[in-house]
């Protein structure tokens, strides 16, 4: 067991383990008690594993909190990423959160050649491209989709937070400063299996790549969210649409007790009324026990299957926002609700509207 311990007030936002420009890398049977910044954060890498891995406070000390960021973090990454038997517990932020970076069109110095800024300040520095890779260009005004790519010739940093992009074809001629960029070949496969996610200030799991996600046989019990899958293109620019997610087996205990309105699931996109944002997603038989009413919401999903799914009260506390919609199905173009079991839950607050094609059974 290893034991990673903060490096006291001269480096407040210390990581336990910081894995840059690294590939076919395994953290196996290790502790992080406590950690100033994040458990284990990742960049511009690719085939991760953690296998065992426990964020947790020390159970032989008094410490109520363990990370005070992220328990893992990935970020431009690709290949495999895998999360395994392990045990997020006590952070004051996500269990982890798997993503990409947008970064926002400055000025147009070429027809095949832009300058361009970080988005967010603790992006600074950060390896956005390299020669040969592809970049989506994304109108923040009107859709979280890319309209176009392009191939990058070459890079230039002048500081932590401009570059110079050149490009292999023009492109100037269909953009304005209302576009963002991101990374396409910078995304990985994700899979969360066999995971303890509980008794942290956050949510569970933010998800935000367009790769093939499996989250099976975990147990989660957040503050907010178990799970989010979000649109990043402001403040934090964190790119990424869900493309292919199964959400299956899990059994999710009291969430969302931090107070603000929020499901145990949460798809939700601002943008794309008359497109969608995501693709295939599947949460299927898995169990929730909560004692609120807000169980699944999602919009902007181009198919959305939920099957086989439990959904009960569980009585543990008062119930805060009672009234909020069990399930809030909305813009979605295929639309599957099959095999819901209610006990005890609000089964009749259910909202569903602006659908293309659907099945549903409730």
């Amino acid at each position: 067991v290893l034991v990673c311990k903060g490096r006291g007030p001269s480096n407040r936002l210390s990581n336990g383990f910081l894995i840059d420009r690294s590939s076919k890398v395994l953290l196996k049977d290790l502790a992080i008690y406590h950690a100033g910044g994040m458990g284990v954060i990742a960049q511009r890498s690719e085939n991760i594993t953690l296998e065992k891995v426990r964020v947790q406070t020390n159970p032989d000390g008094n410490r109520m909190v363990s990370t005070t960021a992220d328990a893992t973090h990935f970020v431009n990454c690709k290949g495999k990423i895998v999360l395994n038997q392990c045990v997020f517990q006590n952070m004051l932020d996500d269990a982890t959160n798997v993503h990409g970076s947008y970064i926002v069109m400055d000025t147009i110095l070429g027809p095949d050649k832009l300058g361009v800024r970080v988005g967010h300040f603790q992006q600074q520095g950060f390896t956005f491209a390299e020669p040969g890779d592809r970049i989506g260009f994304v109108d923040e005004q009107q859709s979280a989709n890319s309209k176009f790519s392009a191939i990058v010739k070459s890079v230039e940093m002048i500081n932590g937070g401009y570059y110079i992009i050149t490009f292999n074809e023009k492109v100037s001629n269909k953009i304005t400063k209302d576009y963002v960029l991101e990374n396409l070949d910078w995304y990985p496969e994700l899979t969360v299996s066999n995971c303890t996610i509980a008794n942290n200030r956050a949510r569970g799991i933010l998800l935000s790549t367009p790769k093939k996600i499996i989250v099976e046989n975990n147990y989660f019990s957040n503050m907010m969210s178990a799970i989010l899958i979000p649109v990043e293109l402001s403040w934090w620019y964190e790119s990424g649409l869900v493309e292919d997610l199964t959400v299956r087996n899990n059994k999710f205990g009291d969430c969302c007790y931090a107070g603000d309105k929020q499901p145990v699931i949460n798809i939700h996109s601002s943008l794309d009324k008359n497109d969608y944002t995501f693709g295939k997603i599947v949460i299927e038989n898995n169990e929730f026990s909560q004692f609120d009413a807000a169980i699944i919401h999602a919009n902007g999903v181009k198919e959305l299957q939920i099957r086989n799914n439990i959904i009960k009260k569980s009585g543990s506390f008062k119930p805060i926002y009672p009234d909020m919609p069990v399930l809030q199905l909305k813009h979605i173009r295929n639309l599957k609700v099959k095999n819901v079991t209610y006990l005890g839950a609000l089964k009749s607050n259910v909202i569903i509207e602006n659908i293309e094609t659907k099945d549903v059974d409730l």
